[in-house]
């Protein structure tokens, strides 16, 4: 982890400044998470210095003491997540995938499958094999242009905004940056019609809420509170969940360690400022 904020990010990215203390060998398990959990915000307070300025001004960064809000680290990248946001894509999300949809039962199947998504995939149905109560929704999804009906009358996914609604469902959120063209075009044209809507966090949402139920008690009332319950020394006696405490606390490390690297990474490939830097 040292290596990574003092070397690596220098000499690959050419951004300098950072710094990373980790826990001296030889400490208990309680400075350990303390130490992890101390510089693991001071690592995202850099990280956020070096987005905002384009460097790290460590007399100010000393001066900073505030905790860190998961929702509020912004990246280099725009437009980095979307996330479902209409009723449109809810209810897309919804017919296609869910089990209490009731567009994947015919007569011909029956309940050979779950969802209507894996009724299409795997068998070769019409407009007629369905009844008159389930044609509005299938009429709606055709007309959205979800579902293509073929010269022969067969029934069919359309394969790319499938894809992007298959992943939103699964995730909660998608990353057009690493789609195709014709993936993003997609994106583009649901971000236009405000079915989709971007932001260029550090974290996803679905991250954010795993970091505040892992490290505080802003989101969840029941959350572990790690970083707080060491901060604070209301840790618990026994060395066995210190020890869980802090394998969790370095998983959390690696997680944010990634997301920095990806973040650098993206810089590089789409605004070409390592190139610039290294020049100069």
């Amino acid at each position: 982890m040292k290596w990574f904020f003092e070397e690596y990010l220098s000499e690959e990215f050419c951004a300098n400044g950072f710094r990373f203390n980790p826990p001296s060998e030889g400490t208990t398990l309680v400075e350990k998470c303390r130490t992890i959990a101390s510089e693991m915000d001071g690592a995202l307070k850099q990280f956020r210095m070096y987005v905002q300025d384009g460097e790290i001004d460590q007399e100010l960064f000393e001066m900073s003491s505030e905790h860190v809000i998961f929702s509020n680290l912004s990246g280099f990248v725009q437009e980095k997540y979307a996330y479902g946001n209409s009723d449109n894509i809810e209810n897309e999300q919804f017919l296609l995938f869910s089990d209490q949809s009731h567009l994947y039962y015919i007569e011909k199947t029956k309940s050979k499958y779950t969802c209507f998504f894996d009724l299409l995939v795997k068998e070769n149905v019409k407009f007629s094999d369905f009844r008159e109560h389930q044609h509005k929704n299938l009429q709606w999804l055709i007309d959205q242009g979800i579902v293509i009906e073929n010269s022969d009358g067969c029934l069919k996914i359309n394969d790319s905004k499938v894809y992007v609604l298959k992943d939103l469902y699964e995730h909660d959120v998608i990353c057009p940056l690493y789609y195709d063209d014709e993936l993003r075009s997609i994106v583009d044209e649901w971000c236009r019609s405000d079915d989709l809507r971007l932001t260029n966090t550090l974290f996803s949402e679905p991250e954010q809420n795993y970091l505040n139920y892992k490290l505080n008690k802003a989101s969840y009332s029941n959350g572990l509170d790690l970083r707080n319950k060491y901060a604070h020394s209301t840790y618990p006696e026994d060395e066995n969940t210190q020890f869980v405490d802090y394998i969790s606390l370095l998983k959390i490390m690696i997680l944010i360690i990634t997301k920095i690297n990806e973040e650098f990474c993206l810089r590089e490939q789409f605004t070409g400022i390592h190139d610039e830097n290294k020049n100069k």
